[in-house]
């Protein structure tokens, strides 16, 4: 959708815009609105000013004969006069004036140069354009064009092409709109990124990348099964090249089969191209998934196998045990010399250390024991004995009366406050899960029950449909005698209810499996909180590492097999184009 950018307002008598001024006037407003907002700059009319000049250089030039000869006159006068400058000696050294810049003192924003104006307007004519294709304007696409402001293959930032966007239109595709542009001179094979349309395919890591989705016109209305677009490309007198291959194989048969647009696969000729890139491409993705599947199975299983085994057997008694003791004895063999004369010293010191000792025990025997002894019997037992009795004393008058009063009221306030309040809390509790987390729980549960019943139905019907349409395509053969409905049909009709039996059936069974995982974290939520997700957490973390490897290796062995069943849809593709 473009962006609605209001007019200016006009002044008192000035006459009503022509078509392209308006055109102009838009691009001048959106141009000053982007410098208003970017750098609170205004200045319409040096925007205006600026984008009248461009306008006037894109016009073709028109010359007379006298004003050619003037023209070429006045070109020979102007090489003399620079061959007789060039001729004359230089009478100064090499002098370059000091010219004051006025705008070293500016105060306030510097006012932008012609230069960025025309730039931020040429970009502002491109939107304009691609607005104008999403307005379906065809009278602004063409004023544009043909003013040489744009061509009709300018592409915007996203490199998508004006006729591509005009094809990928919210309503699907404007047929005078392609047919303007087309006589407009925009190319029919041209590549370009069409314009983003939800598909039911999400783009992944693992899809095709974007710079390898090129598409023509022709192949983008053939993907989104516009026939009357698709005629009007291919057949004369713009005859669209529906063999031209996209980068990642892609042609317009192709995309046409692929989106099941049958009008249009029965419309275009058969062609074979493009089979090799394709698997390639696909080949190419398949290698990608493999490659990381088995990085993460590689760095899975070293981190159980290896890493873990590796720190509690090897880093642990390394870095704790040997390498203490390995530096020990390093430091003990460093340091030997100084060992023996230690040694030395220690025994010479012995018969002073035994003199001490004996000497220390005298005077402890024969002075400091009874001094201890006398002090003991006179002072401290004393002491003690008086001690033992005033504490005997405090807990038998104090401490015991007080323990008692204390366990009276932590009694009596367990019986008449804690434990009425747990029973009402627990109450309170108790109701909550019986009365809202429960039917909670039981209510996330019933849904997932009923999504599960629904979705085993859909496929039951579905199943159900598809046997029914086979016999009736089957009865339609009979009756008709193979005129009407062909062999081809039938065949048809039996491999859509193989698929539905084998491949929609148990997908959607799956699907609801894979929705227990939500249900079960939505249950725990309602029923314990935050410990229940907690629990849930835990438990999907111990699922998660248990099913990892098996998913991986299933990853792997679903991107051989989907390369190899490529392989062979396109054999058949090249046998049978069309199919």
């Amino acid at each position: 959708m473009s962006l609605a950018v209001p007019l200016p307002v006009y002044v008192e008598g000035q006459i009503p815009q022509s078509p392209f001024d308006a055109v102009l006037t838009r691009i001048c407003a959106a141009t000053e609105k982007v410098y208003r907002d970017s750098y609170k700059i205004t200045n319409y009319a040096s925007i205006r000013r600026v984008l009248d000049n461009f306008v006037e250089s894109q016009k073709a030039p028109t010359y007379t004969e006298a004003q050619k000869d003037a023209s070429a006159s006045e070109k020979d006068g102007i090489q003399e006069a620079q061959s007789a400058q060039a001729a004359q000696p230089s009478t100064s050294s090499n002098y370059t004036p000091v010219v004051p810049n006025i705008l070293d003192n500016h105060i306030g924003p510097r006012p932008v140069s012609d230069e960025r104006i025309l730039e931020t307007l040429k970009q502002r004519i491109v939107v304009e354009l691609f607005n104008s294709i999403g307005r379906e304007d065809i009278e602004s696409i063409t004023l544009l064009i043909q003013n040489n402001l744009v061509t009709a293959n300018t592409c915007n930032t996203l490199n998508c092409t004006p006729l591509l966007a005009a094809i990928g239109s919210q309503n699907g595709g404007n047929l005078a709109l392609v047919i303007t542009l087309l006589d407009l001179g925009a190319d029919p094979n041209q590549f370009g990124s069409p314009p983003f349309r939800p598909t039911p395919h999400p783009v992944t890591r693992n899809s095709v990348p974007y710079e390898l989705r090129l598409r023509t016109p022709l192949m983008f209305s053939a993907h989104i099964g516009s026939l009357p677009i698709v005629k009007v490309l291919f057949e004369p007198p713009y005859n669209a090249d529906d063999a031209l291959v996209a980068p990642d194989g892609q042609i317009a048969l192709r995309l046409a089969v692929d989106a099941g647009h049958r009008h249009i696969v029965e419309y275009l000729p058969s062609r074979r191209a493009g089979g090799w890139r394709r698997f390639k491409v696909h080949h190419a993705l398949a290698i990608k998934r493999i490659k990381n599947a088995a990085k993460g199975i590689y760095y899975f299983s070293r981190f159980f196998l290896w890493e873990i085994p590796r720190f509690f057997l090897w880093s642990v008694p390394k870095h704790v045990v040997v390498l203490p003791i390995v530096k020990g004895a390093k430091w003990c063999w460093k340091n030997r010399g100084k060992f023996g004369r230690w040694c030395k010293e220690k025994i010479r010191a012995i018969p002073e250390k035994v003199k001490r000792g004996l000497k220390n025990a005298w005077v402890f025997g024969t002075k400091t024991m009874p001094k201890a002894v006398w002090k003991f019997g006179t002072k401290t037992l004393p002491q003690a004995v008086v001690n033992a009795a005033k504490w005997t004393w405090e807990l038998l008058t104090k401490r015991i009366p007080e323990a008692i009063v204390d366990t009276s009221k932590w009694t009596w306030e367990l019986l008449t406050k804690r434990i009425p309040k747990a029973i009402v809390d627990t109450s309170k509790w108790v109701w909550e899960l019986l009365t809202k987390r429960i039917p909670r729980a039981m209510i996330i549960f019933f849904k997932w029950i009923w999504r599960g019943v629904t979705a085993l139905g859909e496929a039951v019907w579905s199943v159900v449909l598809k046997f029914l349409s086979l016999l009736h395509t089957t009865f339609a053969a009979i009756i008709s005698f193979l005129r009407s409905v062909t062999l081809k049909d039938v065949l048809a009709a039996f491999t859509t209810l193989l698929r539905s039996i084998f491949i929609d059936f148990p997908s959607m069974v799956w699907g609801w499996i894979q929705q227990f995982g939500e249900a079960s974290y939505r249950m725990l939520k309602a029923l314990f909180g935050s410990l229940g997700e907690l629990v849930w957490f835990l438990g999907d973390g111990i699922v998660w590492t248990v099913t990892y490897l098996p998913k991986k290796v299933w990853v792997i062995l679903k991107s051989l097999f989907g390369s190899l069943v490529k392989g062979l849809h396109e054999v058949w593709v090249w046998i049978s184009p069309k199919a």
